[in-house]
C-alpha cells in the first residue's frame, strides 16, 4: 500500500491504529471501540455481543397448600403419619400407650418421657 506522496484535495493522512501504516482518511474506517483502521483490517463488532439473556421463570404454575395432617383413630390404636423433612413418609402408631415408628430409626418411646405430654 505505502503512502501516496502527492496532493489530493480534501484529503489527509491517518495513522492506522492498529498496524502503524500511514493510510489516506479515505481509506479508514472506525471501528465500534472506536479505533480508525485500513479497511484491509476492519472487524466488525461481533454479533454475541448483542445477545441478550432470556429470564428464567422457575415459579411453579399453580400451586395448592399444604395438605392437612391425616389422623386415624380407633380405640386402642393412633397412627399419626407426619409430612415434612423427614426422609419417606414416616408413620408413628401409639398402641395401648407405646409409641413406635415405622419406616425410621426412631426407637419406641415411652409416652411419659415424650417431650409433647402425648
Amino acid at each position: 500500500m505505502g503512502t501516496e506522496l502527492f496532493y489530493k484535495p480534501g484529503s489527509f493522512y491517518r495513522v492506522c491504529e492498529r498496524t502503524g501504516f500511514a493510510t489516506r482518511a479515505e481509506r479508514t474506517q472506525r471501528e465500534w471501540q472506536g479505533l480508525f483502521v485500513r479497511r484491509e483490517v476492519f472487524e466488525p463488532r461481533q454479533p454475541q455481543d448483542f445477545v441478550r439473556g432470556v429470564p428464567d421463570i422457575q415459579t411453579v404454575p399453580y400451586s395448592r397448600p399444604r395438605p392437612a395432617d391425616v389422623f386415624i383413630q380407633t380405640e386402642l390404636t393412633s397412627q399419626i403419619t407426619v409430612y415434612g423433612d423427614l426422609p419417606g413418609r414416616i408413620s408413628f402408631e401409639v398402641i395401648g400407650g407405646q409409641f413406635q415408628c415405622f419406616a425410621g430409626t426412631v426407637p419406641p418411646v415411652n409416652p411419659a418421657n415424650f417431650p409433647s405430654s402425648f
